[in-house]
């Protein structure tokens, strides 16, 4: 697209795109979006997408953008410039959220005073000619959309920043492979990604009881293999993978896949307690 600006103007442009339908699961995809203005000057951005990542259908994208031009509509200013961002990349649902602000001057005259507000939060500043001032907004909800408002007799500006938030670090398996047979003496490979949206710590693998595996720190995306003892797959019903885990603040959580493992050779102690054990069900 090209799109003509005014000195000192902004504006919002938007664009709908397509992910390939082939994304592999295992896979952290890239693409670069660049800005080149009339100079040659050359800004961009990295964007990534994967199969785990939220996804819109079309009309819900266009919905979106319905919703952010609107409020753009509502909003105006040529004076004031306000940019924030989030203090931490991201925030968890139980934790407050603190938005660092930079409000500038745009305009040709001093600003003597303006109120800068977030909920029930209000700063009031002025600013000089082309003058930056720094703001931090704490204690804010952090699972929902923040609206900053900056008004005076001249000026009425409103603008929106999304803050992300996780319920958990979303520490996922997917394309697990385990043995159809195995010998309860013998061994076994279990095979599976490993992926996470946030970092974990302090990591446990467990099946069906039996810890086969511990970690310190882990994040993004990894193809695990293991070899384990046979007779860790043994149940009289599914087998369990079990992945418990802590977020970089010490919350513990709990991951569990499923799956069916027929283990065969079993000594005659553990059918005799099967035996048992479903003779009382």
């Amino acid at each position: 697209k090209s799109i003509l600006l005014k000195p000192g103007q902004e504006k919002s442009i938007f664009w709908t795109i397509k992910i390939p339908g082939d994304v592999k699961s295992n896979y952290l995809y890239s693409t670069v979006f660049e800005v080149v203005n009339s100079f040659g000057n050359v800004e961009s951005e990295k964007i990534n997408f994967a199969s785990n990542y939220a996804t819109f259908t079309t009309e819900q994208a266009n919905a979106k953008i319905k919703e952010y031009e609107e409020i753009e509509e509502l909003s105006f200013s040529e004076n004031l410039d306000i940019d924030c961002k989030p203090e931490k990349k991201y925030y968890y649902d139980y934790e407050k959220a603190s938005l660092l602000c930079t409000v500038k001057n745009i305009g040709n005259q001093i600003i003597k005073e303006v109120n800068v507000c977030i909920d029930l939060q209000c700063q009031k500043i002025g600013l000089h000619i082309s003058e930056s001032k720094n703001m931090k907004f704490d204690n804010l909800d952090s699972n929902k959309q923040l609206e900053i408002k900056a008004t005076n007799g001249n000026i009425d500006l409103n603008k929106y920043f999304t803050i992300k938030s996780l319920s958990d670090p979303k520490l996922r398996v997917t394309n697990l492979v385990y043995p159809d047979l195995v010998s309860y003496k013998g061994i076994g490979d279990l095979q599976f990604t490993l992926n996470s949206e946030a970092p974990v710590k302090n990591i446990r693998f467990l099946l069906n009881g039996n810890e086969f595996y511990k970690q310190d720190g882990f994040s993004g995306i990894e193809e695990r293999i293991f070899t384990i003892k046979g007779k860790y797959f043994y149940s009289t019903e599914n087998s369990h993978l079990i992945i418990e885990y802590e977020d970089e603040n010490g919350y513990k959580y709990m991951t569990e896949k499923s799956f069916f493992a027929n283990v065969q050779d079993l000594p005659f102690y553990v059918k005799f307690f099967a035996y048992v054990k479903n003779s009382f069900r």
